[in-house]
């Protein structure tokens, strides 16, 4: 069996379900969301362990789980009875750490990895001295809280430094998926605001020209590239996920083989089966790391730079539960 935990109306996911089914595979699907409301979970240890889900009147043995794709499971929703704003916030925090406990105690694979390592590798410093010690090129990078210090850094770079933010997931959660803050040059006038940074920290890192950004998408051991020519288009200029995809052309991209198998290092040294590594190539053909998303997204990749990025991770999944047969 293939477990797939995710969120609801995950396209993602929908394409690769399909391909599996395709194939013959026994595919389920959990919407997290749908827990404890429309799904049931039971952990038990003792004289009758079990770990089970009830889904759809279906009974589901999750010992029996080959491979599990975690990939991207949205909070439990409280059930509807609970009016208390209080107990709904508790409900789903408790509802949300047993999710994470049953999918901790699984005896399969996880893609793209257990969650405290998908955490530790979404820490964006921490890429950077892994991906620096495996010779990957990366900006000169300061993350601070100090006025001071990125003034001093701001001078150094003659001004040439982007600002942007040391965790998007702290301020997806603070301010919730309708909100954005993307790489942006630091302006005169932004040097006016330094000392609000001794309230949270921001990332500086000196400016890379150009030629193209890159999309790494490494699926086990394959690598699935894309150049986007972000360049382009004035509103993806500095950082392509502005998505101006009609002005941004994407193509396939052939990485040097040392550049590839870089890549495969770093999403493995982090115990990942999965990663999307952005980078940029410059002028002058030298390849730099920014950073690495343990469970970034891809079906743009496909749909406009042609790569067969649902296929890859059909076959990782069916690959890893055959492993485990």
């Amino acid at each position: 069996m293939i477990l797939v935990v995710t969120e609801s109306g995950d396209n993602h996911a929908d394409l690769v379900i399909e391909d599996l089914m395709a194939r013959g595979a026994d595919v389920v699907r959990f919407a997290s969301s749908t827990y404890p409301t429309c799904a049931r979970l039971s952990l038990a240890c003792g004289e009758h362990p079990h770990l089970t889900l009830e889904l759809q009147g279906r009974t589901l043995d999750l010992d029996a789980v080959r491979v599990a794709w975690v990939r991207r499971p949205d909070p439990p929703r409280p059930h509807p009875e609970i009016e208390d704003a209080r107990q709904q916030e508790y409900a789903r925090l408790e509802c949300g750490a047993f999710v994470a406990d049953v999918l901790a105690a699984l005896r399969c694979p996880l893609v793209p990895g257990p969650s405290g390592l998908v955490q530790r590798a979404q820490l964006k410093g921490s890429q950077l001295r892994v991906a620096a010690s495996l010779g990957f090129a990366i900006p000169d990078t300061l993350v601070t809280s100090d006025r001071a210090a990125a003034l001093a850094f701001w001078q150094r770079h003659q001004g040439r430094v982007l600002a942007k933010l040391p965790n998007s997931v702290a301020f997806h959660q603070a301010l919730g998926q309708e909100f954005a803050r993307y790489a942006g040059r630091v302006t005169h006038r932004d040097l006016m605001h330094l000392d609000d940074l001794r309230f949270a920290p921001v990332t500086f890192q000196s400016y890379v020209e150009k030629r193209v950004e890159l999309r790494a998408t490494v699926v086990g051991q394959e690598v699935w590239t894309a150049e986007i020519d972000s360049q382009a288009s004035n509103q993806a200029s500095e950082d392509w996920r502005h998505y101006d995809l009609e002005q941004t052309p994407h193509a396939p991209h052939a990485l040097p083989e040392a550049i590839r198998r870089r890549c495969v290092d770093l999403v493995h040294g982090f115990g990942l089966r999965y990663g999307a590594i952005d980078m940029i190539l410059t002028p002058d053909g030298q390849y730099v790391f920014l950073e690495l998303n343990p469970n970034g997204q891809y079906l743009w990749l496909e749909e406009v730079g042609g790569l067969p990025l649902t296929r890859a991770m059909a076959d990782l999944l069916v690959d890893l539960s055959k492993d485990e047969s």
